[in-house]
């Protein structure tokens, strides 16, 4: 859900489909920065394949934290060089059950450096 909308994601466009529900508005009653924190859970069903837009709609948020990457260990300093610099990321590696087909589960977890946050992701 992003602004009271939910989204997902089209991997044959690569873009999100918007279904519109209740929304509320709350304006910064200050005229200011919003206090905020933006996070964002997803489910991504890997992430080799995502385009631009999914990179840009999740590094609008504080905090990331993405399942099913199907990223492997051997995969993550890799696909690492691609990742934003005002974030801290850290992976769970997904697992491999079988010599064929792809690994399965996986996260990446990004938290916006701003924050200033101490925190630890456990294996």
């Amino acid at each position: 859900m992003i602004n009271e909308e939910m989204y997902k994601w089209n991997d044959e466009r690569q873009d999100l489909d918007k279904k519109r529900i209740a929304t509320s508005s709350s304006p910064n009653q200050e005229g200011g920065e919003d206090e905020h924190i933006r996070l964002i859970v997803w489910n991504v069903a890997g992430l080799r394949n995502k385009g631009p837009l999914f990179w840009k709609i999740i590094t609008e948020k504080d905090i990331i934290i993405l399942s099913e990457t199907w990223l492997e260990e051997k995969e993550n300093k890799q696909f690492s060089k691609k990742l934003d610099d005002l974030f801290r990321w850290d992976f769970l590696p997904a697992t491999r059950s079988k010599k064929k087909g792809r690994a399965k589960g996986g996260q990446l977890i990004g938290v916006r450096r701003s924050l200033d946050w101490a925190w630890t992701c456990e294996k």
